[in-house]
């Protein structure tokens, strides 16, 4: 995947990944819930470009003025950062890594500069990236479920 990613490594999925390692899942299986886990993960990162907060609960900056007077005379009624025309939440996607690995990236040339900011350009972190404590704990309820449907 072009662009940026970020990997993840949270001890509750950890214990859950464990449990489905014992349950001899068809690779059918492992594709639907790295398919939900996915889904799930471009939507929390979507999420963030509405609430523009961080995965680590930090508020995103504003936009510099400079930057806010630019906006407003190429782009009229200017919206907040990272979302002027939506095209870096468009590119939001997840992919299937391996047999128990799913990556959630952001395909624009662009992504890495507001995910770690640009010092050159003034540009600040914006960290859309990444999975806060109340998004693992929405992952690991999807994989809890997904392990009650297979043991019924």
């Amino acid at each position: 995947m072009a662009g940026t990613t970020v990997e993840i490594d949270t001890k509750e999925v950890f214990s859950l990944s464990n449990m489905l390692s014992g349950m001899e899942l068809s690779s059918e299986d492992r594709s639907e819930l790295l398919s939900e886990l996915g889904v799930e993960a471009e939507s929390q990162t979507q999420e963030r470009f509405d609430t523009k907060v961080a995965p680590d609960g930090i508020k995103w900056n504003g936009i510099a003025e400079a930057t806010r007077a630019y906006y407003a005379k190429r782009h009229p009624g200017a919206r907040p950062p990272l979302v002027v025309s939506g095209s870096l939440r468009d590119t939001i996607e997840s992919q299937k890594k391996g047999s128990w690995e799913v990556l959630v990236g952001a395909t624009k040339e662009y992504a890495a500069v507001h995910q770690y900011g640009f010092k050159k350009r003034n540009i600040p972190a914006r960290p859309f990236l990444g999975v806060s404590l109340d998004d693992e704990a929405d992952l690991a309820a999807i994989t809890r479920d997904f392990i009650i449907r297979r043991t019924r």
